[in-house]
């Protein structure tokens, strides 16, 4: 959120939002992108109305909320990073299940709404009928470079969680997200337009 919003966390927006109905703006990276499902999943969790307000990119996002124009979004670490440090945006509270080792005095938005959790991830996917060795071998060496000590370096400091897993459990957290975020868009009746 813009710093000078009065909100402190997760709970003020929250019952800012019950008591003024459709008042609150969040800016999002277009209807159905994974920006627009999270505040989505945030009202249906928070039992408040907003009003959607989508770009077509996050950097836009992010001059409206510095500008005064919206209230609020929700993005990834990378993107918002550099914004929270130089105090142009100000956190109020982390999407995924646990807290940040880069935030660690940020509370979740879990801790205020149970059961939400909006984590992001990033993967590699090879083509379907890429033989298992392959696969197995790509894997292995992804893996490698994550252990390097400036990569990991690098890319924690960006509050990325990296971690070093099987492809089975790769395709676990997709088929899981996939269930979650289809739940979501059946249980809201979101249409395309």
């Amino acid at each position: 959120m813009h710093p000078t919003v009065p909100f402190r966390n997760v709970n003020d927006l929250v019952t800012y939002g019950r008591a003024n109905p459709g008042k609150l703006s969040f800016g999002s990276n277009g209807e159905g992108a994974f920006i627009h499902f999270s505040i989505e999943l945030l009202r249906t969790k928070g039992g408040f109305t907003y009003l959607h307000v989508p770009y077509k990119s996050a950097s836009s996002i992010f001059i409206e909320i510095i500008g005064g124009r919206i209230d609020a979004t929700i993005s990834s670490f990378i993107s918002l990073h550099p914004h929270i440090v130089a105090g142009r945006l100000r956190l109020l509270g982390i999407g995924r299940a646990t807290r940040s080792p880069s935030y660690p005095d940020f509370p979740t938005i879990a801790e205020t709404l149970p059961g939400y959790e909006n984590g992001g991830w990033f993967g590699f996917i090879a083509p379907a009928g890429t033989p298992r060795e392959i696969v197995a071998l790509l894997n292995q060496e992804m893996n490698r470079a994550l252990t390097l000590p400036d990569v990991r370096e690098k890319l924690t400091t960006f509050g990325l969680e990296l971690h070093t897993e099987t492809p089975e459990y790769f395709s676990d957290v997709i088929r899981r997200d996939f269930e979650k975020w289809g739940k979501l868009v059946r249980d809201i009746g979101f249409k395309p337009r």
